[in-house]
């Protein structure tokens, strides 16, 4: 009888992870779909690049640290530019190798 309930348990366990699993992968492929619809991909003479534009008017180009995609620094313009954003053109890159920037085949500190 134990080892039936504790069959049971596992199953149970198991059933759950799954469940957890499957909902938790459609939740990041509908926010990579949203986050992707913000976005277009450019070529440049470093290969292509993604850039996210937001407004009217003189353009400025926000630039984030470290880590993310364009998500960044839309996010910054948000929060620094907030009311006096109105009349600016705002555009954020993705840097190489966030989201749907590549990462060159010669990429080096250099």
């Amino acid at each position: 009888m134990k080892s039936a309930m504790k069959a049971a348990v596992m199953l149970a366990l198991g059933a759950a992870g799954v469940g957890t699993y499957l909902a938790f992968r459609a939740d990041m492929r509908a926010a990579r779909a949203r986050l992707l619809a913000g976005s277009r991909v450019v070529s440049t003479a470093r290969g292509p690049v993604e850039v996210a534009e937001v407004g009217d008017g003189s353009p400025v180009l926000v630039v984030h640290g470290t880590g993310g995609g364009f998500e960044q620094g839309m996010n910054i313009a948000r929060c620094f530019m907030g009311e006096w954003g109105e009349g600016f053109r705002r555009s954020a890159i993705s840097r190489f190798g966030d989201l749907r920037t590549p990462m060159p085949q010669d990429s080096s500190s250099a």
